[in-house]
């Protein structure tokens, strides 16, 4: 049985958000008389730091039956997973989505309702195994892990305009966070350039000479609950990669309607997909990467990105 809660808040998650919901979640477990500690991120990577200062403890017994839930958005959980690393896998997470997006949550099956994820996570008598994704980019050794996607091209250039866009906190407080991410396609398709691109799926290589759109996937969802990768799932051992290439303003509208309403833009022609357990993208231009809406930068990228068994406290709705 849990008696310790470390409960990693991220306040500033979904503009504010993060700091009302970890507050209700402290409040129900000590009507419920579990011991609480709160650790509140304070900045870009604390999240990363708290993480681990608290699973080595747990690893090392010096906290005996404790659990990190960690309460913000899909930057959040990206960060605290990054905190374990390689040397604190064992350690699972709980996770109450606080974010924005909260594409993860949508993913795993875990509840956008706070008082409902948190049910869950009590609910949970043993840990479920998910995969997560490890990346390492081979020139500059940047490596980490990713619970959503790695992206290149176009999608990370929608994140980076996303993340800086004035009108970010208006549209989180009105619910109409997707409304962000459609404005910014319109906008950055015109812009993106495309870009050679060399792909290597479990030793099948293959290249594009106008790669456009570049989107490595651990589960279905993107961008507020948009359904870009079908057929991924966090459990298969596998990931998922999209290749688009460069099309016209008109094939690009009718396949963005195709993936709003069908679902069935795999099988446009301009969509290339690939399944499988390790993958490697070289891009000898200057683009933007990202990861888990993280920016990776704007320079060339030879990615090495294979699946990994992370742990996870909660039983799925």
């Amino acid at each position: 049985m849990i008696k310790e809660f470390h409960l990693i808040i991220n306040p500033h998650s979904g503009s504010g958000k993060g700091e009302k919901i970890g507050k209700q979640v402290k409040q129900y477990l000590e009507q419920k008389d579990k011991v609480v500690f709160v650790h509140e991120s304070q900045y870009a990577g604390h999240t990363t730091k708290i993480t681990a200062d608290i699973a080595q403890k747990i690893a090392q017994q010096s906290i005996k039956d404790g659990l990190i839930i960690v309460i913000g958005g899909d930057g959040t959980i990206h960060e605290s997973l990054n905190g374990l690393g390689e040397r604190y896998a064992s350690v699972p997470l709980g996770y109450i989505p606080s974010g924005s997006g909260n594409d993860f949550a949508r993913g795993a099956g875990i509840s956008h309702h706070p008082k409902k994820a948190l049910e869950q996570i009590l609910a949970a008598t043993e840990p479920k195994e998910l995969d997560v994704l490890a990346f390492l980019d081979i020139p500059t050794y940047r490596q980490g892990f990713t619970v959503n996607n790695v992206g290149l091209g176009l999608d990370a250039s929608i994140i980076k305009a996303v993340n800086h866009s004035s009108s970010k906190t208006v549209f989180n407080k009105l619910k109409l966070h997707s409304l962000i991410y459609l404005s910014a396609v319109i906008s950055h398709f015109i812009r993106q350039q495309p870009f050679p691109l060399a792909v290597d799926v479990d030793g099948k290589k293959e290249s594009f000479e106008r790669a456009f759109l570049v989107t490595t996937n651990n589960h279905p969802y993107f961008g507020s609950g948009i359904k870009i990768s079908p057929k991924a799932a966090l459990t298969d051992g596998k990931m998922d990669l999209i290749v688009v290439e460069r099309i016209s303003g008109w094939k690009f509208l009718k396949l963005f309607f195709t993936l709003f309403t069908t679902g069935k833009h795999l099988e446009d022609e301009a969509v290339h997909y690939f399944k499988g357990e390790h993958m490697r993208l070289s891009v000898s231009s200057v683009i933007e990467g990202q990861t888990d809406g993280e920016e990776l930068g704007y320079t060339p990228f030879d990615l090495s990105i294979r699946t990994v068994k992370r742990l996870f406290w909660f039983v799925a709705h």
